[in-house]
């Protein structure tokens, strides 16, 4: 599991398959998905983003 090293539990397949539907990625996070924006932010690359909320979500919040 890939949370395991971070002291996650894993989601339950019942909750995950019911939520799959919700997110226009197509599957769940991955703490792979969070580390990459992190270091996005952290980058000469980000240097004029300022104060802005960044939901890396899978298009969650947008619903399908």
């Amino acid at each position: 599991d890939d949370t395991e090293s971070f002291g996650c539990r894993a989601i339950p397949e019942d909750r995950a398959a019911a939520m799959l539907p919700h997110i226009p990625g197509g599957r769940l996070g991955k703490p792979n998905d969070i580390a990459s924006t992190v270091f996005f932010l952290a980058s000469q690359d980000a240097a004029f983003i300022n104060g802005d909320i960044i939901n890396v979500n899978g298009g969650q919040q947008f619903g399908r």
